[in-house]
């Protein structure tokens, strides 16, 4: 059996080191996981970037106002399947 690995990030203007995570994720051999990105209105590019990645198995990204990383990983955790 392969259990679904869920991988929550948040994220805010952090595009340098999403851009890193993901490549990273790509190099998984694993491919049973799904990656939840919770966005916190980024400026940077992180929302464009996020846009052309279609090689990953399972990607879901909200994009909207939180009040820190807590409240991101909560909101993350409940687009887990």
């Amino acid at each position: 059996m392969n259990p679904l690995v869920s991988v929550v990030l948040p994220v805010k203007n952090g595009f340098p080191h999403l851009q890193a995570t993901i490549d990273s994720l790509r190099c998984q051999t694993y491919r049973n996981f799904e990656v939840i990105v919770e966005d916190g209105v980024s400026t940077d590019g992180t929302l464009d970037y996020l846009r052309t990645i279609g090689d990953l198995p399972s990607l879901k990204v909200t994009s909207a106002p939180d009040s820190g990383i807590g409240q991101a990983y909560a909101r993350g955790l409940e687009h887990c399947q």
